[in-house]
């Protein structure tokens, strides 16, 4: 079995391979691996007819309007004609066998659409379980956008508050050298003339701009 790569094209591996096991490719891109998977989401194609099957000498096939009510996890594979569990595919514990028949195995058993709830399963269930591992997994990327944005900002605000405080150190001692009063006797902001300290960076903040 061909183990992926780091080097190689992570869009290559996902369109030319078959499925395969997440613990199976390489685990430097694993984690780029899900976010692909997650990014794309479940597989649902937009099927007129799906195939049917014999199943106890009635024909039965898969119904779309499972899509709606297991909207989180369903998936459906058109080679296979069957369907599996995206986030147990991506979060799963690799050491459980509970959950096997929506992942490794096959699930077509159409007349049997109990067995959906029964995956899904209590509170504490392989899935739910494989589900929260999915939820945390999106919540850490978006907490990691959201944390490099933040130390952009302060960055961003530390260069601003600095770049005033040389520019104001500079028109102080300006105004020293030429023995020029700093204050004035209107320095609202209304005014057209608010002394030769506020002036001065004004008209070095517009320059600099």
């Amino acid at each position: 079995m061909l183990t992926p790569k780091p080097c190689q094209n992570l869009m290559s591996i996902l369109f030319l391979m078959k499925r395969e096991k997440i613990t199976d490719y390489h685990p430097d891109i694993q984690d780029a691996v899900k976010r692909e998977y997650i990014q794309r989401g479940p597989c649902r194609p937009d099927v007129q007819n799906y195939s049917p099957r014999s199943i106890e000498n009635v024909m039965c096939c898969f119904n779309p309007d499972w899509f709606k009510k297991y909207d989180a996890w369903l998936e459906y594979s058109i080679e296979r004609n069957a369907v599996f569990s995206f986030v147990c595919y991506l979060f799963k514990l690799e050491n459980s066998v509970e959950g096997d028949g929506f992942v490794n195995e096959e699930f077509r058993t159409w007349n049997k659409s109990d067995s959906f709830n029964s995956h899904v399963g209590t509170h504490m269930s392989i899935h739910n379980q494989a589900m929260q591992n999915f939820n945390a997994f999106k919540n850490k990327k978006k907490a990691s956008i959201i944390s490099g944005f933040s130390k952009q900002s302060d960055q961003t605000r530390s260069s601003v508050y600095r770049a005033l405080l040389e520019a104001s150190i500079d028109c102080l001692r300006f105004r020293l050298l030429q023995g020029l009063p700093a204050c004035g006797h209107d320095e609202s902001e209304t005014s057209l003339n608010r002394a030769n300290f506020l002036e001065l960076l004004k008209y070095t903040a517009k320059h600099d701009e």
